[in-house]
């Protein structure tokens, strides 16, 4: 094997930022003085699947020696040369670079000894159009509160040399949301005609009836769609024995626990039961028609083709995936 192009002392490194670290590779790689080879000899490859868990061997983060990693994705540099091909992996633990097929061999493996949710696609870009198209901001490393699931590199965002950098480039989408909040609070009077027209474009999309799925809502309208389904989920309990009269929950009443004749055991009176009952009973006749004021907002809902279904709220929507992205093995 020839002498190799990149030490891997050398190399940028930040970990389970793969995608970096083969752009500072490539990037090394276009500023070298020295250029024994072309650029066009590089491929940047990703290696991922539909189920976003793809397996590989040789990883530095495995657990034991022959253990698997499940990344959502992996990148890796492929030298393809006259001779031979090489692959420059910073996170596995073979040697660097390592032939093609020694990598196969032993971190990719053969795609038959998987199940067929965990079977690889891969993607080849050439390392040129990689250097000139990749961008991130980092926002898939965050958590939902804005925390970082793994350390950052210590450099800024990658940006395109096309692409203009945004105000606020490197912020995930939430963190954006709260910082153009806080400006518009800032001044009273631009807050007061940003929600006018929030309002308004909200209206119009009611009555356009472009308005799809409860998220879709406002805060007000989606207490009072969710009031409502409480409620008839509670009308169908309705008990064998007195048809009619809906369930009560446990937490409405307590029925009074008085002492038997022995004064071991405790018993409930029937009459303090019915009356707990009727008293409740009358309590939900004035929530029903507090209802009432809700059925025409209802209406239009349903008109407007929302999807009026419980497991709506309890059901996550899965996020998307741009299969087409990949190329099958």
């Amino acid at each position: 094997m020839a002498s190799p192009l990149f030490a891997r002392e050398f190399c940028a490194y930040s970990n389970c930022y793969c995608e970096e670290n083969i752009w500072k590779l490539c990037e090394s790689l276009r500023n070298r003085s020295d250029q024994p080879v072309s650029i066009d000899e590089f491929f940047v490859v990703f290696i991922s699947n539909d189920a976003k868990r793809t397996p590989l061997w040789m990883q530095r983060s495995r657990r034991g020696s022959d253990e698997f990693v499940l990344w959502d994705y992996h990148v890796i540099l492929l030298h393809v040369a006259q001779d031979q091909s090489l692959v420059y992996d910073l996170d596995t633990t073979l040697p660097f670079p390592c032939s093609l097929e020694i990598y196969v061999q032993d971190a990719l493996r053969a795609d038959e000894m998987l199940r067929q949710c965990y079977r690889r696609m891969f993607r080849v870009v050439r390392a040129d159009a990689y250097l000139a198209h990749f961008a991130s901001d980092r926002s898939h490393m965050k958590t939902p509160a804005g925390d970082w699931i793994h350390i950052p590199p210590s450099y800024p965002c990658i940006h395109t040399a096309g692409m203009a950098k945004k105000k606020g480039a490197g912020k995930s989408k939430a963190e954006m949301m709260r910082a153009h909040k806080a400006r518009l609070k800032a001044d009273p009077e631009k807050h007061r005609a940003y929600l006018e027209e929030d309002k308004a474009r909200y209206k119009e999309r009611k009555r356009q009836g472009r308005i799809r799925n409860i998220r879709d809502l406002n805060e007000r309208d989606q207490r009072i769609l969710r009031k409502k389904w409480r409620m008839e989920k509670r009308k169908k309990n309705v008990e064998k024995d007195q048809p009619g009269m809906e369930t009560p929950r446990r937490d409405q009443f307590t029925p009074p626990l008085t002492p038997d004749s022995a004064g071991t055991r405790y018993a409930t009176s029937a009459a303090d039961v019915i009356s707990q009952k009727d008293s409740w009973a009358s309590s939900h006749r004035k929530i029903e028609r507090s209802d009432e004021k809700t059925e025409k907002l209802i209406e239009r809902l349903r008109t407007s083709r929302i999807l009026l279904k419980p497991s709506t709220l309890e059901s996550e929507i899965p996020a998307s995936t741009e299969t087409s992205f990949w190329a099958t093995k």
